[in-house]
Formats: structure tokens, C-alpha cells, sequence
């Protein structure tokens, strides 16, 4: 959904790139083409701490099938 700024501008909830118009910053927050995963805190909790110490184990494997069938959905 686009900002909407104070001074009647919209931007791009992305890049915060500013539109003249809602449908403009809406256009360019799609063109992005951003994956969004659902996951809960503890799980994107450990998904930071493995990233950072290198140590994949503490990723859940409910984590690492949601991510895996994103995965699958965006090389589609």
C-alpha cells in the first residue's frame, strides 16, 4: 500500500521512491517483485542467529519447508 505523505505526494512503500498518485507508488511497490514469507518471530529470530553464527541447525524445519515452498512458487 503507498504512503501517503504530507504534502499530497505518495510513496513507495519499498524504495520510498514519491509518486504523484497512490496507483503510481502502488505500480512501483509491485515492480519490486518482493517474496513475502510468513514466519513467526522466534522462528525469524533463528533465522538471524543461524545467518550470523553460520549455523544452519537452529532453523526450524517447519521454517525450512515454508521457505522451501516459496521457493518452488517463485521459480515458477
Amino acid at each position: 500500500m503507498a504512503i501517503n505523505l504530507h504534502d499530497g505526494q505518495w510513496a513507495c512503500s519499498v524504495c520510498g521512491t514519491r509518486w504523484n498518485g497512490a496507483m503510481q507508488a502502488d505500480s512501483c511497490r509491485d515492480s519490486h517483485d518482493i517474496i513475502y514469507i510468513p514466519m513467526t518471530r522466534d522462528e525469524f529470530n533463528m533465522l538471524v542467529h543461524a545467518i550470523g553464527f553460520g549455523d544452519l541447525s537452529v532453523i526450524p524445519d517447519s521454517l525450512r519447508e515454508t521457505i522451501k515452498k516459496y521457493q518452488r512458487m517463485s521459480v515458477q
